[in-house]
């Protein structure tokens, strides 16, 4: 097998969606989501492989169509293509939302021990750490770092809501944009 199928990573659309349902709907922790969510995106891994590598054959097919001409048929392959990779996701969760009653799922997540659960919990707060330093690193540059203080400060001390922190901010980079020299 190439390599390059190695580097796929964990299967985290699938993952979410099924977690997301389970979760909600028994009203559980976000360390138990997590338990969840990383175990299901390992499980279907494989399966995006295995999708991924028809449709590199329905790509190799397009580019031939391409070369001949057939433009109705390189239209059917680039459908059919994109509806496998929907597949990726409807077909496990349909067997998912059909086969599991809800007292396995609840028997399931009441499984995972409570140290996991903790574990995980405290694990899932580094997210926010990397998200902050992810934000750091894009706006370093010494004439955004007032903005970056500036929405730590509003948070502090305002009680506004993501969205009416959102349309602030895009009010003033709109106004920004419009004075600055640079752009």
């Amino acid at each position: 097998m190439n390599k390059y199928w190695l580097a796929i990573s964990a299967d985290s659309a699938l993952a979410s969606i099924i977690v997301t349902i389970l979760v909600i709907s028994r009203k559980k922790e976000v360390s138990t989501s997590i338990a969840l969510f990383i175990s299901l995106a390992t499980a279907s891994q494989v399966f995006t492989i295995f999708l991924r590598i028809i449709t590199v054959i329905f790509k190799h097919s397009a580019d031939y169509l391409a070369v001949s001409g057939n433009l109705r048929l390189l239209s059917i392959i680039h459908i059919l293509a994109l509806l496998l990779q929907a597949t990726r996701i409807t077909i496990p969760f349909d067997i998912v939302t059909i086969s599991i009653s809800i007292l396995e799922v609840k028997k399931l997540l009441n499984s995972i021990p409570a140290v996991i659960n903790k574990g995980l919990n405290i694990a899932s707060w580094i997210v926010f750490v990397v998200g902050y330093a992810m934000v750091i690193n894009m706006i370093g540059t010494g004439y955004l770092m007032p903005f970056f203080y500036l929405g730590f400060l509003t948070v502090a001390f305002t009680n506004f809501n993501v969205l009416a922190l959102g349309i602030i901010c895009m009010l003033i980079a709109i106004i920004y944009i419009i004075k600055s020299e640079i752009y």
